[in-house]
């Protein structure tokens, strides 16, 4: 089973950029808060053969649901047995909002495509790699 994090570990890890955040509640209880911690990316919980092939190999990978239960954890256990790095947010985004952590809307985000992974062009060294589109915070 995979690690969570705390919200005061993931608090201080999101200004380095170094893990992807990737919000995977059931599209029901999206609908019913729909709001993301800024710069997830949002991603179906029941599509992850579909969309595990998109994500860096190496980046640490940091996943949450409503409470940080089974479907994150679910989540974390399928992409960890497909040797990706990953742990899920311990109590979720209500652990996340109920100590004050900032949330915003995915119409809020400057790019319609703010909750999407793209391909980025080849840097001079010629690698290859993806980008998240980042939403501005929001307090």
């Amino acid at each position: 089973m995979p690690e969570s994090i705390s919200v005061a570990e993931l608090n201080a890890l999101l200004p380095t950029r170094t893990a992807l955040l990737l919000d995977v509640r059931r599209a029901e209880a999206f609908a019913e808060s729909p709001t993301i911690i800024p710069g997830a990316l949002r991603r179906a919980p029941e599509r992850v053969a579909d969309w595990a092939a998109e994500l860096p190999r190496q980046q640490p990978l940091v996943v949450y649901c409503v409470h940080g239960h089974e479907v994150s954890q679910g989540v974390a256990a399928q992409l960890a047995e497909l040797g990706l790095p990953v742990r899920f947010l311990a109590g979720g985004i209500a652990q996340w909002q109920a100590e004050g952590g900032v949330s915003v809307s995915p119409a809020d985000c400057q790019d319609p495509l703010a909750t999407s992974i793209a391909p980025i062009r080849p840097t001079s060294g010629g690698a290859h790699g993806l980008r998240r589109r980042r939403c501005p915070a929001r307090t």
